[in-house]
């Protein structure tokens, strides 16, 4: 195993065989010096001095990303169940029914904050089915409401206090309702 700390087996064995003292009678040993290295002096390495970088702006905090309907993700299994399945307490229920879209839209986004706002969790709001069609189009409807409500819920302003949202069930309106899941206050 070799040192590579710049000292020489030569001078390493001179430097042990000065400090021994000879066996009683015998002569000590003449200890050869080792010739001394000449070193090479290197110069230092220049500094290579870096203009400095600019400073980095600060990222704006990225929205979070929509939610579909059904995406329990952003919550533990066991509160997704309860959700999902309309076993949590409903705090609050907006009915949009026979509203016009101007005024669904701007009384769901004062319920959502006003909700917020009150520490409420689980809400429901009621969109409809929309118009049927009739047997002969197997009694399809297209809810004009309950179409624009998820898009509602994933503007900013919601998105901001919506954690998660899912179609009711039956007991609650089913297909024509949705519970909504909205944050913690984490305010007070």
């Amino acid at each position: 195993m070799e040192e590579d700390d710049g000292v020489e087996d030569g001078d390493l064995w001179s430097a042990v065989t000065r400090t021994i003292t000879p066996l009683s009678g015998r002569p000590k040993p003449a200890v050869k010096e080792a010739p001394q290295k000449k070193t090479k002096k290197t110069k230092p390495l220049a500094k290579i001095v870096r203009p400095p970088s600019p400073p980095v702006a600060a990222k704006p905090p990225r929205p979070p990303a929509d939610l579909s309907p059904g995406d329990l993700t952003a919550m533990d299994r066991r509160t997704a169940d309860k959700f999902r399945r309309g076993q949590m307490a409903i705090e609050g229920v907006l009915d949009l029914h026979g509203h016009q879209q101007v005024r669904a839209h701007s009384e769901l986004n004062a319920f959502i904050s006003a909700s917020a706002a009150g520490g409420k969790r689980c809400l429901l709001v009621v969109t409809g089915k929309g118009e049927r069609q009739g047997v002969e189009k197997g009694w399809r409807g297209k809810g004009v409401l309950r179409e624009a409500v998820p898009g509602w819920l994933n503007a900013p302003s919601n998105r901001a206090h919506v954690l998660s949202f899912c179609p009711a069930q039956p007991k609650d309106g089913g297909d024509g309702a949705l519970y909504v899941l909205l944050k913690r206050n984490r305010d007070g």
